[in-house]
């Protein structure tokens, strides 16, 4: 009879095992935390200076006012106003002389309004009037005390800031020099611009 080798049980076979631990992750080397650092510090000087050449715009927000002004106000600082382009509208101008004076005094009637959502400066007005043919007659730059009616209550003198629902009709008149002739130059037509 023959006999069969006997296999040796399971639990004794010992086969040699290798195990493999996970490569560990190294630390990043110094420069390359260095470039990230730089990279994210870029990255905050590019957003602040956006920020900073677009501060006009964002000062023009009322919403952005209203949350900055407290905050400044405690601190001691004011918020600086921004200078708006075509802030100030000017509707309903009508020219007319003066009797008696030879043509030589002009009024000029207009409604000053502001047309943005903040409080904004009386403007500088620049007045030009012009004779048929295009030529300047005159031309004369007048600060609000000049051209503010008397009379206005404080809130609408010319240091008040000015709300977008308050428009104002104003009366500025311009006397023209006198010519060699003895004239003044002939007036058709005239300009109101609010500079900013």
């Amino acid at each position: 009879m023959t006999t069969e080798p006997t296999r040796p049980p399971v639990a004794d076979l010992r086969m040699p095992v290798e195990l493999t631990r996970r490569a560990e992750r190294k630390p990043a080397p110094p420069r390359r935390r260095l470039w990230a650092l730089l990279a994210a510090l870029g990255l905050v000087l590019v957003i602040a200076e956006g920020i900073w050449l677009s501060k006009d715009f964002w000062l023009g927000q009322p919403a952005v006012r209203m949350a900055l002004t407290p905050v400044l106000d405690r601190a001691g600082y004011t918020l600086e106003r921004p200078r708006l382009r075509d802030a100030w509208g000017v509707s309903g101008l009508n020219l007319s002389a003066e009797a008696g004076t030879g043509d030589r005094v002009w009024h000029l009637d207009a409604v000053l309004v502001n047309r943005t959502a903040i409080l904004q400066p009386w403007p500088v007005l620049e007045v030009t009037l012009r004779d048929w043919q295009g030529r300047l007659a005159g031309r004369r730059q007048l600060a609000p005390a000049e051209y503010l009616p008397a009379g206005l209550p404080a809130d609408l003198g010319p240091d008040a800031l000015v709300a977008s629902d308050r428009p104002l009709r104003i009366r500025v008149s311009v006397q023209l020099p006198l010519r060699e002739d003895g004239r003044a130059a002939p007036v058709e037509h005239a300009e109101m611009r609010p500079l900013p």
